[in-house]
């Protein structure tokens, strides 16, 4: 028989005894299991009914001329395509307005109810989180609350607490992400009490809006400043080439020379080509017009917070079979290291006795 084979079958064979001798070794001490098993099952479930429960408010949105349809947004491209300017709106700009410094920190200090008490929506956000309680204890902080009218006229201790509070609110309480299938900006803000919740979110969804569409008409009023230019300066050509043409057609035609006549044709090619520049300028300086006077909403709202505020928690389901499984796989592991430390006790006394024996 080659050595070979016959070393691997032993191999083999020793597997197949130490996974029944492990086999036995936890069936006789299976209580431990499943004590074990019921024990962080419990246990899972008990993690997650203590885990903090959080009130997310959700919004889902859009610029109306996201889609490059018409109304605002297809006047507002139609208008910029001419200059350059740009092409309509954006959802990443709308989705980075709503997450930024400005609106976030505008928004807390927006003065609302929350659980009958009217505050800055700021002081609620740090009352529900507890931080008033520690500022209470902190040497200068004793009686530290957000006065300030509006993001200029905050001191020193405001504007540092407010920066504090943005990152904490933009890291654990605020998510923004774009789903390109419904082609929605899709929101959520989370806190420990409801009210706040949809309340935070419907005064960022506000203020989004209202700093969206300044940027929007800010974008067609220098639209509309540039066409305008534009057309004063074809109309200021096409007089021009006007007044050039009747000088020609004053002279004498007996005394024209040949290069008058060069001109005339030259003349009536450069007014031809203006004349259309003109015609498009117009219908451009129009449609930015329309975008000025317009008062359409530039955002469209698709989820109100009001309506999809819903409570996250942890499913003491799910964590209570999550616990189920780690006390099997723990209980069976720790056995089985139970196991493997006897036998090697166990082998190294007999090799101990040996040795005594041989010596003896």
């Amino acid at each position: 028989m080659d050595p070979y084979f016959q070393s691997d079958d032993i191999k083999l064979t020793d597997f197949l005894r130490g996974v029944k001798n492990y086999s036995l070794y936890i069936l006789k001490r299976i209580y431990i299991v499943i004590l074990a098993t019921v024990f962080m099952y419990y246990a899972g479930r008990w993690f997650a009914y203590l885990s903090k429960k959080e009130w997310v408010a959700n919004v889902s949105f859009n610029a109306i001329d996201a889609q490059g349809g018409g109304g605002f947004g297809g006047l507002m491209s139609l208008a910029s395509s001419f200059m350059g300017v740009g092409g309509g709106t954006s959802n990443d700009v709308l989705s980075g307005v709503f997450s930024s410094r400005t609106t976030i920190k505008a928004t807390f200090l927006e003065e609302r109810e929350v659980n009958g008490k009217t505050d800055k929506l700021g002081n609620h956000f740090l009352e529900a989180l507890g931080y008033m309680d520690e500022y209470k204890k902190t040497p200068g902080m004793e009686d530290f609350k957000f006065r300030a009218s509006d993001l200029y006229k905050m001191n020193y201790l405001e504007d540092s607490v407010m920066a504090e509070l943005y990152l904490l609110f933009t890291d654990d309480y605020l998510e923004v992400e774009y789903d390109p299938l419904t082609g929605l900006i899709k929101a959520g803000v989370s806190s420990p009490v409801k009210e706040l919740s949809t309340e935070v979110c419907e005064v960022m969804i506000r203020n989004t809006k209202k700093y969206y569409s300044s940027r929007n008409y800010e974008k067609a009023l220098e639209s509309y400043n540039k066409l305008k230019t534009r057309v004063d300066s074809i109309k200021s050509a096409m007089r021009y080439y006007d007044n050039l043409s009747a000088k020609l057609l004053d002279q004498n035609v007996f005394n024209q020379k040949q290069e008058g006549v060069v001109d005339k044709d030259d003349i009536a090619r450069q007014t031809t080509i203006l004349s259309i520049q003109y015609n498009d300028a117009v219908s451009s300086l129009e449609a930015a017009k329309s975008v000025l006077n317009a008062e359409s909403d530039v955002i469209r709202i698709v989820d109100q917070p009001a309506f999809s505020t819903e409570l996250d928690y942890r499913d003491p389901d799910f964590w209570g079979l999550i616990g189920l499984a780690v006390g099997a796989g723990l209980s069976i592991l720790i056995l089985c290291l139970v196991k493997a430390s006897k036998d090697s006790f166990e082998e190294e006394r007999q090799e101990q006795e040996k040795t005594n024996t041989s010596f003896s």
